[in-house]
């Protein structure tokens, strides 16, 4: 059964056991419902593809290739992130505006037994009520400022306080700026290698079978990452090599952002934090 769902209450997203998110990596990477998790119906690279058709070739033959891809993404899921989930598994799926990539995989799902709700607007629905929220909520926000000098440990403040529970906003890392001191070797690489091999293996044209399948190595400890090599092989170099290379790059770099995996800069500051910082959570209503 398929529910379309219109409220986005806490109380609406209690009665499902997951949130899916079925739009790409990026997409995903940008933004999402909290608590969601990603299974695509389509990739960074079909979705681009798929689009392409569809506007300079033909409507039904994009669709007809969507469709391919589609199936092949919701029978990956249901073989490895949803294999155990029961009989009552019974999640909400949205996309960007509800439409036919959140109700493909509803209808699947629908069919093998799962109850489903679809998000009404997709992405966008809860877009705009976050928006509606802090325009209208009529009591101010309590924000407090932390500011200071390179080096001053801004960011190990900010990952003690939320640790304690305190909500906190990381400007620096939400841009991806890497001129700090801090990147790279907060990393698991044994993560980071399985996303790497995951993001080359989505990728049209790359193999998947037997010693041809992609693979990842550590190659070294540079000044501020762990490094390593992707190799990945293909049989059809008639068909191009500098647009399978760079699709791959794309995956990779779409699955990082997703993941929160680092690629930083090389860095020429190095600064060295023996014990964790104390935080002191004030009591409510108490300003010093």
């Amino acid at each position: 059964m398929i529910e379309t769902v219109s409220d986005i209450s806490p109380e609406t997203f209690s009665r499902f056991d997951a949130v899916i998110d079925v739009r790409s990596p990026s997409e995903f990477a940008k933004d999402h419902l909290p608590g969601a998790i990603n299974l695509p119906v389509l990739n960074d690279a079909e979705r681009a593809e798929v689009g392409t058709i569809y506007k300079q070739e033909s409507r039904f033959k994009a669709r007809r290739i969507g469709a391919t891809h589609v199936a092949r993404n919701v029978a990956r899921h249901l073989e490895t992130a949803l294999k155990d989930r029961p009989n009552t598994f019974s999640p909400l799926i949205y996309c960007w505006r509800g439409g036919m990539r959140s109700n493909a995989m509803a209808t699947i799902f629908a069919q093998v037994g799962w109850r489903c709700g679809v998000l009404e607007g997709g992405y966008k629905t809860w877009r705009r009520a976050v928006v509606a929220a802090l325009r209208d909520n009529s009591e101010p926000l309590r924000i407090i400022l932390l500011d200071g000098q390179t080096g001053t440990a801004k960011s190990e403040v900010l990952r003690a306080a939320a640790n304690t529970g305190l909500q906190t906003l990381d400007l620096e890392a939400l841009a991806r700026h890497r001129g700090s001191v801090f990147g790279g070797y907060g990393d698991d690489p044994h993560k980071v290698r399985k996303i790497a091999i995951e993001a080359a293996s989505g990728v049209n044209r790359v193999l998947q079978y037997g010693s041809k399948k992609p693979v990842c190595h550590i190659t070294g400890f540079g000044d501020s990452s762990v490094d390593f090599v992707l190799r990945f092989w293909i049989d059809d170099p008639t068909g191009g090599l500098t647009n399978i290379r760079g699709n791959v790059y794309l995956a990779l770099w779409d699955a990082f952002q997703a993941e929160d995996i680092s690629i930083p800069f090389p860095q020429r500051e190095v600064r060295m934090l023996n014990d964790p910082l104390p935080v002191r959570v004030a009591p409510a209503g108490n300003d010093g």
